[in-house]
């Protein structure tokens, strides 16, 4: 009998997908840590680093944030209102189910309703992931005191 390697078989190849967000499970598996975030209570206008998204149990995804101002870290969920695929604040503007947001900074608004509960109201990407540099200027110049 001859001594050989054996071949890898792949009989169904899997095409690789960008993740769009994590379930809570694969989370906290990965050493993240969501139970350290708190919901928004004030309304609020804040730039802040988007750190991980979570899928939630209903249509929702949860996108965990740092304030680089207090380096409070919080939660706000962005909702799929209709069925698009897209999950978004309520100006339905930026998607946050994009794969490879994660280290942006966004510049988020937050609205009391009438009900007295917070709204997410609004994003804008001010420095994608891809400018780390940039967004680690940002924050010397929010510590410093330098705007």
């Amino acid at each position: 009998m001859k001594n050989s390697v054996p071949a890898q078989l792949t009989l169904f190849p899997m095409p690789q997908r960008k993740i769009r967000g994590l379930s809570y499970t694969n989370a906290i598996r990965s050493g993240l840590r969501p139970y350290e975030y708190k919901s928004v209570v004030e309304a609020s206008c804040m730039e802040a680093i988007l750190d991980f998204k979570i899928w939630g149990k209903t249509p929702c995804l949860g996108c965990y944030f740092r304030d680089i101002f207090t380096g409070e870290k919080f939660v706000l969920y962005a909702h799929d209102d209709c069925h698009s695929h897209r999950y978004t604040p309520k100006d339905k503007e930026f998607d946050f189910s994009q794969s490879g947001i994660e280290g942006s900074l966004f510049y988020l608004v937050t609205r009391k309703t009438r009900t007295g509960k917070t709204s997410w109201q609004n994003a804008k990407l001010l420095l994608g992931a891809d400018q780390q540099a940039a967004i680690r200027d940002r924050i010397f110049e929010v510590y410093s005191g330098v705007e």
